[in-house]
């Protein structure tokens, strides 16, 4: 029995953890954040846990588990969070156990601008994806002619794009890649017409009708 329980002793001494060192940072401040390559930092003494998560406006925020409160603590999981505890395994401790991209699948599209870099952005892209700068599930990429100027990116970040035949729009890893020659784009809309300012607008003229009707009234 003793052997036993000096064997268990023995295998629970490589499988603990120690203070947490975990990655802190936030997309909306660094966008290194959306990436596998930052440094971790300690956590304080009784947090052996970190986390990964994607809050309302599809920003990702890195921490310390603890610096969450305790219904948000409860409620990390799923596809919007990620908790996790660094262990050490044998002679080796890899900190920084949040340090993943996540979600694992989310979308990567190649993103550039015309007005400040032409000729790389009008040509078919070679060089790798980059993550969307905010997760939204269901995401796209696209391609957008505004007169002479072109534009690849996500669909998240260029509102326009959601209404129909603004953008050439793709699903699937860094699709937006072709030659804008070699495909052919509608013409988007000049100027921010996102939902948002359409609903504003329609907000304006509801008003005005409103104001007419009561003063012919």
């Amino acid at each position: 029995m003793l052997k036993y329980l000096i064997s268990a002793i023995a295998f629970a001494s490589i499988l603990v953890y120690t203070n947490a060192e975990c990655v802190n940072c936030d997309s909306r401040h660094d966008i290194n954040c959306l990436y596998d390559n930052m440094l971790s930092t300690n956590c304080t003494p009784w947090d052996n846990q970190c986390f990964v998560r994607i809050d309302d406006d599809g920003s990702t925020v890195r921490g310390c588990l603890n610096s969450l409160s305790g219904p948000e603590q409860f409620q990390c999981t799923g596809q919007n969070c990620m908790s996790c505890t660094n262990l050490r395994i044998g002679t080796g401790f890899h900190p920084g156990c949040n340090n993943v991209i996540f979600p694992e699948h989310r979308i990567r599209c190649h993103v550039c601008n015309s007005t400040t870099n032409l000729r790389d952005c009008l040509g078919e892209q070679t060089s790798p994806a980059t993550i969307c700068s905010r997760f939204v599930d269901g995401d796209s990429c696209f391609i957008m002619r505004r007169g002479d100027s072109f534009a690849r990116g996500c669909v998240s970040d260029e509102p326009v794009c959601l209404q129909e035949n603004a953008c050439y729009t793709c699903i699937g890893e860094g699709c937006n890649f072709a030659n804008v020659t070699s495909i052919e784009l509608p013409e988007a809309p000049i100027g921010g017409n996102s939902a948002n300012t359409i609903s504003a607008i329609s907000f304006i003229a509801f008003a005005l009708c409103a104001i007419l009707l009561m003063r012919n009234n």
